[in-house]
């Protein structure tokens, strides 16, 4: 067998695998419907925290990243308007105004990590953590706001400034990126403490690949009609999606003189689904 397809299966059927243990994990009952929504509290408040601070706290700091951050705020933006203008075409029956918000955003925190770091290993889950920062801002002051004022949700400031600095994740990533350019992590790392933080991290965010995947397999229910309203969206996002990775990413990556990983970390994030 050719040793680059023995090395893609060898890497996705765990992925698949782990997806049908969740699926039996929900059939079987071994994990409740409540239980699984404890399971994601423990990977939102706890588990994508350790792995984003850590990354932060360790991480080079590299002006290049920048470039990065609004690279991807840009593409946000851009696919935002695109499904504005996708909205107005004939094909969504009575529920156009979804449309932009299915166009824009990707299921980040809780896909994105868990599949890169099982494809590329989780000692590199670096080059993609740091897109998270303009993807969150992205998603809390732009993506939430104009949700809510289309269905007629709270949209002041201050409720979404609130929300934001009490995210677990924007607390672990300000405070390992904090840590980090005061040199205050560096100072640490090589002591006790430090070197047990560093490993009660590691072990934390370990978990994370395959209970994001259980999770996923838990609550996957497929129904073909749902399947069939949504592919027209999924088609022309995807091949907006795809077009943008093919024709940017490779250039943009080249141009920062960044390696290999972070164009597979751009890439990954392109092929992410909405926000769940």
């Amino acid at each position: 067998m050719n040793s680059h397809i023995l090395a893609t299966l060898t890497v996705t059927v765990p992925i698949i695998l782990l997806i049908i243990l969740g699926q039996i994990t929900r059939v079987t009952r071994v994990i409740s419907d409540g239980g699984l929504q404890d399971i994601k509290k423990l990977i939102v408040n706890v588990a994508l925290p350790a792995v984003f601070f850590q990354t932060f706290l360790t991480i080079e700091v590299d002006p290049r990243y920048l470039v990065l951050n609004v690279a991807v705020l840009a593409i946000l933006t851009v696919l935002l308007l695109a499904g504005y203008l996708i909205a107005r075409l004939p094909l969504w029956g009575g529920s156009p105004a979804t449309v932009p918000f299915l166009m824009t955003g990707f299921e980040f925190g809780m896909l994105g990590i868990s599949l890169f770091g099982t494809v590329w290993g989780m000692d590199r889950i670096g080059a993609i953590s740091v897109l998270g920062l303009p993807h969150e801002l992205f998603i809390w002051f732009l993506y939430v706001t104009l949700l809510k004022r289309r269905f007629g949700g709270e949209t002041s400031p201050g409720a979404t400034l609130r929300s934001f600095v009490s995210s677990p994740i924007i607390i672990a990533i300000f405070a390992g990126v904090i840590l980090n350019v005061t040199g205050i992590g560096a100072a640490l790392s090589p002591s006790l403490p430090g070197q047990a933080l560093l490993r009660t991290t590691d072990l934390v965010g370990s978990i994370i690949g395959p209970l994001i995947l259980l999770v996923i397999g838990h609550g996957m229910r497929i129904r073909w009609s749902a399947v069939v309203a949504a592919a027209p969206l999924v088609l022309i996002r995807g091949a907006v999606v795809v077009a943008m990775g093919l024709f940017m990413v490779p250039w943009l990556i080249a141009l920062l003189g960044l390696p290999p990983i972070y164009q597979h970390a751009l890439f990954t994030l392109l092929i992410l689904p909405p926000p769940f």
